[in-house]
């Protein structure tokens, strides 16, 4: 069968406008699709302290000897060890369990204690024994960790006690 030019012409058109669906069909099925939705990623920090101390062991006060006209010295300390802290921290060191009278945090006035015998003493943030290490301002670091801070104590000279051995117990807090 002959066909006229205009129909050979359309059933051409025709014929590649098929071809031209299926091809982009084709590539349209083939396309990558694409869907999204937001990942979380959430992470907690811990911040941690430990605290450590090791005890001020003053020795024997010799009341009517050495001790009559000198003080008595001793050193201990406070080791801390702190993970993924910046800025500053304030160790403290409280009043201890046998306050004298009038003792507060800010000032605070320590005893060592056999029954109902005291002796005097305190707790200082330096060799020079001029400033207490109190329960307020305690002393501040920023230093890495671990880090073992001297804690100097002393005993006033001139103190009579009865003979026996005396106890104190402090409370160091750090503060982060």
């Amino acid at each position: 069968m002959k066909l006229s030019p205009r129909t050979q012409s359309l059933v051409i058109s025709a014929m590649l406008a098929i071809a031209l669906a299926c091809v982009c069909g084709d590539r349209a099925a083939a396309a990558p699709r694409t869907a999204s939705a937001n990942l979380s990623v959430v992470v907690g920090v811990s911040i941690t302290c430990t605290i450590v101390t090791s005890p001020i062991t003053f020795g024997n006060y010799l009341a009517g000897g050495i001790n009559a006209t000198q003080p008595l010295d001793a050193t201990g300390g406070v080791t801390l060890n702190c993970t993924s802290i910046g800025g500053s921290q304030r160790v403290t060191l409280g009043q201890g369990s046998n306050p004298a009278p009038g003792s507060t945090n800010n000032n605070p006035l320590r005893r060592v204690s056999q029954g109902t015998s005291h002796l005097n003493y305190n707790l200082y943030t330096t060799a020079a024994y001029t400033t207490v290490w109190n329960n307020n301002t305690g002393i501040r670091t920023t230093r890495n960790f671990p880090q073992t801070m001297t804690v100097y104590g002393r005993i006033p000279a001139g103190q009579n006690g009865a003979a026996g051995i005396y106890t104190d117990a402090i409370l160091a807090t750090i503060t982060f």
